[in-house]
């Protein structure tokens, strides 16, 4: 069975002002202390604003 990783935002899109992906939530596995709902500071929402380049900074 494969494990899949998700946006954040996955069930909304609201990052991205939209609605949610067409993805059933079957195979999406909570991963205790991580959010079930929208989290603006999340480093996996789905879209990211206009000064940021989606990469990793250190």
């Amino acid at each position: 069975m494969f494990q899949r990783i998700r946006h954040t935002d996955w069930f909304s899109r609201q990052s991205c002002g939209q609605s949610g992906e067409p993805a059933n939530p079957d195979g999406a596995v909570h991963i205790p202390g991580t959010p079930t709902g929208y989290d603006a500071n999340s480093v996996m929402l789905a879209c990211f604003g206009a000064n940021e380049d989606g990469e990793f900074g250190f």
